[in-house]
């Protein structure tokens, strides 16, 4: 009878574990693709900048471009789809043109610096944007700064 019941309890937590871990887990938070892949690219090549190295964003920008057009035609969450996150993605995709473009002319680092700045700013208030309208904080950057505020304290 014990051995029942051992057997009983173990296939009851097996059960219980495939369940839970084969569920996604329930964060809260809106996920938009895109804008996690752009990401991804803005702080490989935005980071290095801050400590001086610039080959990130030189090699990169055509990657970042491709990126920001991606994100500006994907379908948005609907309660991210709003004019003002919209137009602001327009503002981000005309920032990376002009710093492709200052790139191609072999602009220099002090240059490219406040474009990079700019860029991440804008970046950030795109997040803050979507945050607002979500009631979700910017994931993964350990800081809750206004979106229209320069942040630079992070690392990823």
């Amino acid at each position: 009878m014990k051995r029942k019941l051992a057997l009983i309890a173990m296939m009851v937590s097996a059960f219980a574990v495939t369940t839970t871990f084969g569920q996604t887990p329930i964060t809260g938070q809106t996920q938009w693709a895109e804008k996690n892949e752009f990401h991804k690219v803005m702080s490989q090549t935005f980071h290095p900048s801050e400590e001086g190295n610039y080959e990130p964003i030189r090699s990169r920008v055509g990657e970042m471009y491709d990126k920001a057009v991606a994100w500006m035609n994907s379908t948005a969450p609907k309660e991210f789809d709003k004019p003002e996150v919209k137009s602001t993605l327009k503002e981000l995709t005309g920032q990376i043109i002009a710093l492709k473009a200052m790139i191609e002319k072999k602009a220099t680092n002090e240059e490219l610096k406040p474009k990079m700045e700019a860029l991440h700013d804008t970046f950030h208030k795109i997040v803050g944007l979507c945050s607002a309208e979500a009631g979700e904080g910017h994931e993964g950057h350990g800081h809750d700064a206004p979106s229209t505020a320069p942040v630079k304290e992070h690392k990823e």
